[in-house]
């Protein structure tokens, strides 16, 4: 007689565990790639003397670099169950997080993305680089989403507060969210591109958890033009308690 199957969540966590295992090589192997152009681009920067243009760029690779030598970090102590939260007492300005982040997703020359934020700082409390880190996934999901759709309105990024929270909103013309996936969207694995692994959601949930918030996802009805919205929100002033 034939095994029964196992549970959907023994598989999901068997697939967690395999994924995890794979994801800390993966990420240990990068770091010595990562700290070779490290090194090419500090002894380039003495070799390009006074080219402005050089030296732009290269301030751009360092500042790459640095971001993705801390996503290498974060996935390791993510496998390792060893993520800290933020600190209470840090905090920054949630408005140039969101600007940092939308210039820094590659997008085509014709995809229009409209910015939509407060002229004074929203100061919010945690960690800037994890919150960026969401908002470039949100901002490339909605790129990917309208590969394609050259009639489309393009992006809309808008940042939202009042005294108790923040919101940051990113909306896209693109097909939408099936109803039957709304629900397990946020899931792990969970994911309607070939390419993609289905993890970016999900750990963008994570991390606005850790900073007492929450991401949501739904769908736009097409009497207001039909793509998906994904509102981040984030707590004003610092939450006591894990």
């Amino acid at each position: 007689m034939d095994e029964p199957d196992a549970p959907a969540p023994t598989l999901r966590a068997d697939a967690l565990l395999h994924v995890g295992q794979l994801a800390a090589g993966v990420a240990h192997e990068l770091r010595n790639p990562l700290a070779v152009i490290e090194t090419s681009v500090f002894l380039l920067q003495e070799q390009v003397g006074d080219d402005p243009r050089a030296a732009r760029q290269l301030r751009r690779i360092t500042e790459q670099l640095r971001i993705a030598g801390a996503i290498v970090n974060d996935l390791l102590d993510t496998v390792r169950g060893r993520n800290a939260p933020p600190s209470p007492t840090a905090t920054f300005d949630l408005a140039r997080v969101v600007r940092e982040a939308v210039a820094w997703v590659p997008r085509p020359p014709r995809l229009a993305i409209a910015l939509r934020l407060p002229e004074d700082p929203v100061v919010v409390p945690g960690d800037a680089r994890r919150i960026r880190q969401v908002v470039v996934n949100l901002v490339a999901n909605a790129v990917q989403s309208l590969d394609g759709h050259d009639d489309s309105p393009g992006i809309a990024v808008t940042l939202d507060f009042d005294e108790r929270a923040a919101h940051v909103s990113v909306r896209d013309h693109g097909p939408g969210i099936a109803d039957t996936l709304l629900p397990r969207l946020f899931e792990p694995f969970v994911t309607t591109r070939a390419e993609g692994t289905g993890l970016g959601l999900a750990l963008s949930r994570q991390i606005a958890r850790d900073h007492h918030g929450d991401l949501r996802a739904e769908s736009v009805s097409p009497a207001e033009g039909g793509g998906a919205r994904f509102t981040l929100t984030l707590p004003r002033h610092s939450v006591e308690g894990p």
